[in-house]
């Protein structure tokens, strides 16, 4: 865990925080980035407990499963895939490059 935290911290910077808080200024901007340091560090200690927990009624859920309930999830999940309609025509990139100049204008 003092992996992740240190990743999140080196993430963290002045800049993100003025951004966020033009305002801030000193002292007040030290208290801040130190205020959101603590904030990250609090919710990467929540979901360290929190994930193994919720990993675990995941599960047991599963476990518990009737036939159907699985039938029905699977075929809840393949639904979302998209259904295939033969070879593409273009790559796509035309058309992502016309979105990119719209979106630029």
């Amino acid at each position: 865990m003092g992996e992740v935290l240190r990743k999140l911290a080196a993430r963290q910077s002045w800049e993100s925080i003025l951004d966020a808080h033009p305002e801030l200024s000193g002292d007040d901007l030290a208290a801040a980035v130190d205020y959101d340091r603590a904030l990250t560090r609090r919710w990467v200690e929540q979901w360290a407990v929190t994930g193994p927990l919720l990993e675990e009624i995941k599960r047991r859920e599963l476990r518990e499963m009737t036939l159907a309930a699985r039938q029905q999830a699977i075929e809840a999940v393949l639904s979302l895939a998209p259904i295939a309609t033969g070879p593409r025509s273009t790559s796509g990139l035309v058309e992502l490059q016309r979105w990119l100049a719209r979106s630029r204008a």
